[in-house]
């Protein structure tokens, strides 16, 4: 049997809760990712581990003793984490991190619980700002770690993709625009458009996608309004200020409640990489080391679950 300690925890989670939903809330992770990971553990063990009703879920005779065994497993695991943070000093102390908008505000605070959980005396300070701002204060050496949603350009910096963004064009759902997919860089000049602040990460990369078609920048637009948060630039939209230029991840509320539509620019990837910020010539304490790995590490195990969508 192949069984990972992360498909015992999500498993434990299952059954602690009842609910594949509020399992996937804990574990931070996708109900499908969940799903998929029960799927694998049942295989790995030949046998099913839950009984799955339209009211709960509960664990079968085998998965009932599985259970009994993971959690002394995993209880033997978090002393020996324990144990170790003690000897490099991750047993109390403070992080400081730098965060521009997306990461900020979207991503990084699970990521945060879940960190938090195999370090509990770990105080972790996040201060959000611009892309731009994050990086200064980086080098600066205000923050140990940034996450920034552009890149950078500072010798002294070292930048590492964590994640995959996309930008998109968002209009009320109600917009001329309804049931096209895209739009070309002339039909967005023809629109009020409400962008992000010169130098954060969203207007940057907004530009830097544009930038073979309209070298000269985003004077070619219909400006209507350069604010602070994708938040503000979101309900300036909803009220009918403009489109707006937005991540996909900031849009989830709203394409849930199908208050919003989205669209491409035809011919124009607007992708870009969320990244972590370290400087290169100062070491880390052993708590930003170890919160920088903790992302790439849930990075990787993102990156290795297959595609349930």
């Amino acid at each position: 049997m192949n069984i990972d300690l992360r498909e015992l925890e999500i498993f434990c989670a299952v059954v602690e809760r009842a609910s594949f939903t509020k399992a996937a809330e804990q574990v931070h992770l996708a109900q499908a990712s969940v799903s998929e990971r029960i799927a694998k553990l049942e295989r790995s063990v030949g046998a099913p581990l839950l009984h799955r009703s339209t009211r709960d879920v509960t664990p079968t005779a085998v998965g009932r003793r599985l259970y009994d065994g993971a959690k002394g497993l995993l209880a033997e695991h978090r002393s020996m984490v324990n144990n170790l943070a003690d000897l490099v000093g991750l047993r109390s102390g403070e992080l400081a991190i730098g965060a521009s908008t997306i990461p900020g505000e979207y991503l990084l605070p699970g990521q945060l619980a879940a960190y938090r959980a195999a370090f509990p005396d770990i105080r972790v300070r996040m201060i959000i700002s611009g892309s731009r701002e994050s990086a200064n204060r980086v080098a600066l050496g205000e923050f140990e770690v940034g996450v920034i949603s552009s890149g950078i350009a500072h010798d002294d910096l070292e930048a590492t993709p964590i994640w995959r963004d996309e930008l998109v064009v968002v209009a009320p759902a109600g917009h001329r625009w309804r049931g096209r997919t895209e739009v070309s860089l002339e039909q967005l000049a023809g629109e009020p458009i409400v962008l992000r602040e010169p130098g954060s990460g969203t207007r940057s990369a907004f530009e830097a996608a544009i930038a073979d078609r309209r070298p000269g920048g985003v004077d070619f637009l219909n400006i209507a309004a350069e604010l602070g948060s994708t938040t503000a630039v979101k309900e300036a939209v909803l009220d009918g200020l403009g489109v707006g230029v937005v991540s996909t991840k900031a849009l989830a509320p709203e394409m849930e409640n199908k208050s919003v539509m989205l669209v491409r620019l035809a011919g124009i990837d607007m992708g870009r990489s969320i990244n972590s910020v370290v400087h290169r010539r100062r070491a880390l304490s052993p708590a930003a080391r170890s919160f920088v790995e903790h992302l790439h590490d849930a990075d990787r195990t993102r990156s290795e679950q297959p595609n349930t969508r």
